[in-house]
Order: structure tokens, then sequence, then C-alpha cells
């Protein structure tokens, strides 16, 4: 499969409204998709597993198309804290307890 990004893409974590759990949502403007963690005991820590590789290779692959992309040192506070758009998500204590919900 092969998706395009339209004019108004945009990737952001979004909540089931059902089980609470985050996901990352891709609006690719058309279409959607969206990626959240396997049932079980081990679907937490494989989900972010997945996503922390997620972020490298797409911070290598952004890099490689257009090294002018801010890095992701440049993104957080220099201690991996976001910064701008992302710091909503975040309190001093983790994850924030709101967003968009999945099905949305």
């Amino acid at each position: 499969m092969k998706l395009a990004l339209g004019a108004r893409a945009v990737p952001e974590i979004a909540r089931d409204p059902q089980t609470g759990v985050l996901a990352l949502r891709l609006q690719l403007d058309p279409g959607v998709l969206v990626i959240t963690a396997a049932e079980g005991p081990d679907g937490p820590r494989d989900f972010a597993t997945f996503m922390a590789r997620l972020s490298t290779e797409a911070a290598l692959l952004a890099a490689s198309v257009d090294p002018t992309v801010p890095s992701r040192e440049r993104a957080t506070a220099g201690d991996g804290a976001p910064e701008g758009p992302l710091a909503r998500w975040f309190s001093a204590s983790g994850a924030g307890g709101f967003g968009p919900e999945v099905g949305q």
C-alpha cells in the first residue's frame, strides 16, 4: 500500500474514546491511518518501542529529504521534553490526559 500526503495532512496523537488508549493518527487528506498498541501485556511496551524507532527513522528520512527541516533537538527543550505544539500533550508526570479522540 502506498499513501501520499494531501495539502492538509497532519500526524497527531489521539485517544480512543472507549478505552483511553493513546494512538498515532495520520490524517493524510484524504484518508486516515491509526496505529495503536496490540492487546496483551506486552502491547504498550512494543508500541512504545515501535514509536521510538519510528521517530528516529522519520527524523533521518526528513534530514535526507530536506536538511533544512528542524531536527528533533531543536524541537525539544534540550532534555528531550517537547516544546511547541507537542508540549501540550505532556505534563511533569508524563503524557497529558487530553487530545483528539481516535474516532474523530
